[in-house]
């Protein structure tokens, strides 16, 4: 019975790998659902003949299938989760040698597939970790910038909405997040444009920092806090963009605690004159205003504007006897 199985496995194995590029993709599209329900004796053989087509062909039939495809195929195949293993083994075939090709939303979506089983979480980290590293070294900050944005989305959409614990997939998105993502872009930390070294400053937890391995988690957040205040000095010489004016107040006002900035602080004092500087209008004086600035913040945003003959000082004066 066993030889019958493996006899049957070899046929099917042998018909994915001879089928053209369209019928393969129809085909791959509704194995999900046409695997369910088979005996296991089958699924097992057919699993290890996939391993040797694998191994003899230096991946198997979705090696040819090309990224857009391959994106439209893992979109179908999430709503059909945990796929067979078989599955399982082509995507993760498919993705080692192309993995730098990948764009983040594939990676993601693969990674979501992936982890239902079959593949070690050391994998996935080295995955990210890789795509991280070369988008970094050829100053791809538009896909840093998604690889961060899809690593949140998926820490966000598994977390515990009741606060009990994580599952397996959520606690592995926490671990690509905090361990490959985030340190990757840690070591560029100088030449992040200043967008995304806010983001990342968002990525952190509120009053943890970054959950890197072997290092204090307030080491990343002060290390992050430390540069922006350099690129904010910065701006303000006109060497680099400006801090955006309603995230300058956000900063400020404390509406941002992953960002440390406390009153008298050098990031404080930074913020503070980067706020009036952009007050260019009294619509921005209305803007700062209705953005509800702290006590402390009103009075040293009016401080730095200080001087009967300096209209900001005598706008806000005005706002503040009212």
């Amino acid at each position: 019975l066993g030889t019958m199985w493996g006899r049957m496995a070899k046929a099917v194995v042998s018909r994915w790998s001879f089928l053209e590029l369209p019928s393969l993709i129809d085909a791959m599209a509704s194995l999900p659902e046409e695997l369910r329900g088979l005996p296991v004796p089958f699924l097992e053989a057919l699993y290890a003949e996939s391993e040797d087509l694998v191994q003899r062909c230096r991946g198997g039939p979705l090696i040819i299938v090309p990224l857009d495809e391959l994106s439209t195929l893992l979109e179908g195949w999430r709503a059909r989760r945990p796929l067979p293993r078989v599955l399982n083994l082509f995507l993760a075939e498919v993705l080692e040698p192309r993995l730098l090709q990948q764009d983040a939303r594939r990676l993601a979506m693969a990674s979501q597939l992936l982890c239902d089983g079959g593949v070690e979480a050391n994998c996935f980290l080295d995955w990210w970790r890789r795509l991280v590293d070369q988008s970094v070294e050829n100053s791809n900050w538009a896909r840093c910038k998604d690889v961060l944005q899809e690593a949140q989305s998926w820490v966000k959409n598994t977390a515990a909405a009741d606060g009990t614990s994580l599952s397996q997939e959520a606690l592995l998105s926490k671990r690509i997040l905090h361990e490959a993502v985030m340190p990757g872009l840690l070591q560029a930390i100088s030449d992040l444009p200043l967008q995304l070294l806010l983001d990342l400053l968002l990525a952190l937890e509120p009053q943890s920092g970054v959950e890197t391995q072997g290092a204090e988690p307030s080491v990343s957040a002060d290390r992050l806090s430390d540069e922006l205040e350099k690129r904010v000095r910065t701006s303000l010489r006109g060497d680099s963009p400006a801090l955006p004016f309603m995230t300058a107040i956000s900063i400020a006002n404390g509406e941002v605690p992953q960002i440390r900035c406390k009153p008298g602080s050098r990031l404080w004092t930074t913020v503070v004159f980067s706020i009036v500087v952009r007050m260019e209008s009294v619509k921005d004086i209305d803007f700062f205003c209705r953005c509800h600035p702290s006590e402390d913040l009103f009075e040293a945003v009016l401080e730095e504007a200080s001087g009967e003959e300096d209209w900001r000082w005598l706008e806000l004066q005005v706002r503040r006897n009212r």
